[in-house]
């Protein structure tokens, strides 16, 4: 007769707990990103779309622990990387990366360790002037004239 190993099944019984913790991060983190979305839309009247993996809300995507997000132009369909993203163990800390320096195409990178960290990070990412002269710049992006791409 073998005995119960009471460690392990303790260990297991952590890890599921742990798991539903994270998973609970996770839904959390991706209800921030779709906001982030939605408002960024929203105040730039539609003309930009927030692009977000082609899963988001899926189970595949909610798996995923890196992604990013980029806008597009509405009518001229350009497209610029936004943010990208990188859960650890699914869910917090989660490090958020966004461009810094233009000329040099170094980033800044922040680590969120919960939901309000995570919505000041992303704050600041809009407030920063590289990231708004980008949205600015996609804004005003004009339709190509006769085939032609303008530079």
């Amino acid at each position: 007769m073998t005995m119960v190993d009471f460690e392990r099944v303790c260990l297991a019984s952590l890890g599921r707990v742990a798991a539903k913790a994270r998973e609970g991060e996770r839904k959390e983190i991706l209800a921030v990103v779709k906001r982030l979305a939605n408002e960024l839309e929203a105040a730039t009247n539609g003309l930009l779309k927030v692009r977000t993996p082609k899963g988001v809300g899926s189970y595949d995507f909610e798996g995923c622990d890196y992604f990013w997000i980029d806008l597009e132009n509405a009518e001229t369909k350009g497209r610029q990387d936004l943010v990208q993203f990188e859960t650890k163990f699914g869910g917090y800390p989660v490090r958020i990366s966004y461009l810094h320096d233009s000329k040099s195409r170094t980033n800044f990178t922040a680590v969120a360790k919960n939901r309000k960290s995570l919505e000041n990070s992303l704050a600041k990412m809009l407030y920063s002037p590289v990231i708004a002269e980008l949205i600015y710049s996609l804004m005003n992006e004009q339709r190509p004239v006769n085939g032609d791409e303008y530079d």
